[in-house]
């Protein structure tokens, strides 16, 4: 049902709930889930890029093979994925995937990998910015080209820390009974007030 809703979700914050659900279940008993693998073929690429991550950050080796493919597969959007999580665990082809993606994505989605790559180098990064026409984004995609030959035999990887994962907490807003609580991702009740005057929204 997660795979299957994901080429629906409308934005970030949803996606990224249902990829952290689908980690979760992609291994049971140390073996891979038959949608998730099977959801790697799927003609769809938001299945394919989801359960590509959700099988490497849940361990599926089996499937390591398979997942470093798709970093040659045609979607742009899942060879993102892919290289994104690749990059935090260190695996080497992950980094040249980012920059040629800097030359392809739009802004709105070669940021991320623009992140990445300037995490890792640090003060040494080359000085240009990911423009918004296709001449400025490939202008950045040759100066990280030339950045990689330079240093990436060089490179600390251990510099690039995996970023935080979200806690999977929900805050629910009853309007009605007054009252505002916050589940933990297993459903468990963290804390609530009550008795407050027809609550709207809470931060």
């Amino acid at each position: 049902a997660l795979l299957d809703f994901l080429p629906f979700a409308d934005n970030n914050s949803v996606t990224a709930a249902v990829q952290e659900s689908l980690v979760s279940l992609a291994m049971t008993n140390g073996r891979p889930d038959p949608d998730v693998i099977a959801a790697l073929k799927d003609d769809h690429p938001a299945k394919r890029g989801a359960a590509a991550v959700a099988l490497w950050r849940a361990g599926g080796k089996e499937q390591r093979a398979t997942i470093r493919g798709l970093l040659n597969e045609s979607a742009d959007s899942v060879r993102l994925q892919v290289a994104l999580q690749l990059a935090y665990a260190r695996e080497k082809e992950a980094f040249s995937v980012l920059i040629d993606l800097l030359g392809r994505l739009p802004p709105e989605h070669a940021w991320a990998a623009e992140d990445v790559l300037l995490r890792l180098a640090g003060e040494r990064a080359p000085i240009v910015a990911l423009g918004k026409d296709a001449a400025s984004r490939a202008k950045c995609r040759d100066a990280w080209m030339a950045w990689w030959r330079d240093h990436g035999d060089k490179l600390d990887l251990s510099a690039l820390n995996a970023p935080e994962r979200p806690l999977g907490y929900t805050m629910v807003v009853l309007l009605d009974l007054g009252r505002v609580l916050e589940l933990t991702a297993d459903g468990k009740e963290r804390w609530s007030m009550e008795g407050l005057q027809f609550p709207l929204d809470v931060q």
